[in-house]
């Protein structure tokens, strides 16, 4: 392509130079990044519990009774006579009585899950961005009150 004259979109000729101008734009992603750890687990607590158990016991008694309540002096007792030169007799009974035994055993009572909850929160950011502007600089002097003297346009 050679220099010479150009025309503008305007449909004016003339010798020209072009200039780019650039800007800076911003673009904003999002990364997931680990932000902090959490660790969760359980722990036995020890609690006294006090029962009151009623336990029953057998005990042994005695009652006597007198057996010559109304007879007469020469009146015998029946059984009376029989086995008298035996001598003592004893006899023996087993007493019982109920003893509390604990059983402790683990039962589930609850369930707890554990879950991740993202929330989601508006974020402001401030970013400096630069842009080019392009700048006409005559040397010489100016004719008219309309010419462009040192005055910038985008």
């Amino acid at each position: 392509m050679a220099d010479g004259p150009r025309t503008d979109e305007h449909g004016a000729q003339g010798q020209g130079a072009v200039v780019e101008l650039r800007e800076e734009r911003a673009v904003v992603d999002v990364t997931r990044v680990p932000a902090e750890r959490v660790r969760w687990g359980k722990r036995v607590v020890v609690e006294e519990r006090t029962v009151v158990v009623r336990l029953r016991r057998e005990e042994f008694f005695l009652e006597r009774e007198r057996l010559d309540g109304g007879r007469t002096a020469g009146e015998a007792l029946p059984g009376a006579g029989q086995g008298a030169d035996e001598g003592p007799r004893g006899g023996e009974l087993v007493l019982h009585e109920e003893r509390a035994e604990v059983v402790v055993t683990t039962v589930p009572v609850e369930r707890v899950r554990v879950a991740v909850d993202r929330q989601v929160v508006d974020s402001r950011l401030e970013v400096e961005l630069r842009r080019e502007e392009a700048e006409l600089v005559e040397d010489g002097l100016v004719d008219g009150p309309d010419a462009v003297r040192g005055g910038g346009t985008r």
